[in-house]
């Protein structure tokens, strides 16, 4: 004989939310209960992969599981990415990358995964602008002199980058469409060879990191036009910023970042997010790690950091179209 239930039929399916929901903060408040992958898309002894390694064991202390770092480089950060957002949402599997993922995934025609809906970014970690650098004995000393030596000559002048698609062209790209200018791009392998072409004057500007460059600022073998951020950058005080510069939009600050595989729990999501912020923020770490690199500890939580990521993935989207960028495979 069936007995009818001494609870109407909405409140036990209220109950069965509620043992649901119990269920999943249960196994929330139980994580980590293995090891914690941080998945990093670039070689190791990088900058990325070097970040990646310093907080490494500090997390395995507050985690108390041990928390491996394992490098993924290839197809401009996309192959640690997706390996990532095609992980199970555990929270045990995490993507340590740079802003090279949003430039990366605006210049490809097609991903196999969905780079806003599969990943969820956890915290934006650590960013610098780059530098704005001309050859000591080239055209420009001063934005403005640059500026106008390309509106009297259109199409004289270049510039260099790390590649097509990378984001020292679509920041120039972007920096000429704010000055209103015509330089031809000039694409290098990497960071080095950029560098070795501006103090050879192969180039007449070009966007590198500031680590790569203080100390040949320092020494005048090149010239430090602007920074590309907003505000001035700290290690060189002198140098002007993009305001300052005249280059008002230009917000062009690479970044460092941790994202998880989408559906990941809310609440592993925020205990990351803040457990790396203190892991980065604390003084000894900046002293010993971050400013010997040239960069600052800026912490942006999971909601604050996914909106910055969707925006410049659009932002560098209308770039590649703009300047007629040919997308990638």
């Amino acid at each position: 004989m069936n007995r009818r239930s001494p609870f109407p039929l909405a409140w036990r399916s209220l109950l069965l939310v509620g043992i649901t929901m119990g269920s999943c903060l249960a196994q929330t408040s139980r994580w980590p209960d293995k090891p914690v992958h941080l998945i990093v898309s670039y070689n190791a002894g990088g900058t990325v992969d070097n970040l990646a390694r310093a907080m490494a064991p500090i997390l395995s202390r507050a985690w108390n599981q041990p928390v491996v770092v394992e490098n993924r480089p290839g197809a401009g950060t996309q192959l640690a990415a997706e390996m990532v957002a095609k992980s199970a949402p555990n929270g045990l599997t995490f993507l340590m990358t740079s802003s090279g993922l949003a430039t990366s995934s605006a210049i490809r025609k097609k991903l196999n995964y969905d780079p806003v809906r599969d990943l969820a970014p956890v915290a934006m970690l650590v960013s610098a602008p780059s530098v704005l650098v001309a050859p000591r004995d080239g055209v420009a000393r001063t934005p403005r002199e640059l500026i106008a030596a390309a509106k009297a000559a259109p199409g004289k002048y270049n510039f260099g980058s790390t590649g097509v698609g990378s984001g020292p062209q679509l920041a120039m790209e972007w920096l000429k469409s704010i000055a209103g200018i015509e330089l031809e791009h000039v694409p290098y392998k990497g960071d080095a060879e950029l560098f070795t072409a501006l103090t050879g004057g192969e180039v007449t500007v070009g966007v590198l990191p500031p680590q790569l460059v203080l100390g040949s600022v320092k020494q005048g073998t090149v010239i430090a036009l602007a920074v590309t951020g907003p505000n001035r950058y700290w290690a060189l005080p002198e140098v002007p910023s993009a305001v300052e510069a005249g280059f008002m939009d230009l917000d062009y600050q690479p970044w460092i970042a941790l994202f998880a595989a989408g559906g990941t729990p809310r609440e592993i999501v925020m205990a990351v997010s803040e457990e790396t912020r203190k892991v980065i923020t604390a003084p000894e770490f900046i002293a010993k790690y971050l400013h010997p690199w040239g960069a600052d500890a800026t912490p942006l939580g999971a909601e604050a950091f996914a909106t910055r990521y969707v925006n410049e993935i659009n932002l560098y989207k209308r770039i590649v179209r703009q300047a007629n960028i040919p997308q990638s495979d």
